[in-house]
């Protein structure tokens, strides 16, 4: 029987949980769309781009450096 593997999401230092989860949710999304063959072509590249941002520790501080600037 086949299974497929699990899917890994680390939390980023420091990230909240919330935002955490909620990443960690989009990156199943994706990645379970991939697995069942559900994206074509164009959208498929916009997944992968999504996918690698969801993944970028850069992204993630880019993102915490704005909200703390929005904060202040």
């Amino acid at each position: 029987m086949h299974q497929w593997r699990q899917i890994k999401c680390n939390r980023f230092d420091s990230e909240p949980m919330e935002d955490f989860l909620t990443r960690k949710k989009r990156i199943e999304e994706i990645v379970t769309g991939f697995r069942w063959g559900r994206y074509r072509d164009n959208e498929a590249d916009a997944m992968e781009i999504e996918l690698a941002q969801l993944r970028s520790a850069k992204r993630h501080r880019s993102a915490a450096m704005e909200r703390s600037s929005h904060v202040a």
